[in-house]
């Protein structure tokens, strides 16, 4: 089944073109909240970009597109250093849902981090900087 995204990904945008919009006639308060929204949003934009990232490489589409890798994919598509694609896709296998060989669902490594990176409300621990383990509080 095919969901088509293209309505809500251009809300999305436009909502973006009307926030620039009204920055002007902003108060200092109505900044420094905007700032903690954007931020928010941009958290749980990049969320949402590594689960893509998880899904495009756990059904193998770089190699359907003539890339070697999920890496080089990205590195094509949004002209990223080689390094930067690697780590997005590192990331991404940190947090996204994973795929056995016979197609059975697997959580996350790093299922806190998922759920508070889908979440957003408060800072989600970046993937380079979790624990796959809680810390042990002896």
């Amino acid at each position: 089944m095919t969901v088509a995204l293209g309505e809500p990904v251009a809300a999305m945008s436009d909502c973006l073109d009307r926030v620039r919009g009204t920055l002007g006639g902003l108060d200092d308060q109505g900044i420094t909240q905007t700032l903690r929204d954007i931020e928010t949003l941009s958290r749980r934009t990049q969320a949402l970009m590594l689960q893509l990232v998880a899904e495009a490489d756990s059904r193998g589409i770089a190699v359907r597109e003539g890339f070697s890798t999920t890496a080089r994919l990205l590195a094509g598509m949004f002209q990223l250093s080689a390094g930067e694609a690697r780590t997005r896709v590192e990331h991404a296998a940190l947090v996204g849902t994973r795929r056995t060989i016979t197609g059975e669902t697997l959580s996350p490594r790093l299922p806190a981090t998922a759920a508070a990176g889908s979440r957003a409300r408060q800072p989600a621990p970046r993937p380079d900087r979790a624990t796959r383990h809680p810390p042990s509080h002896h």
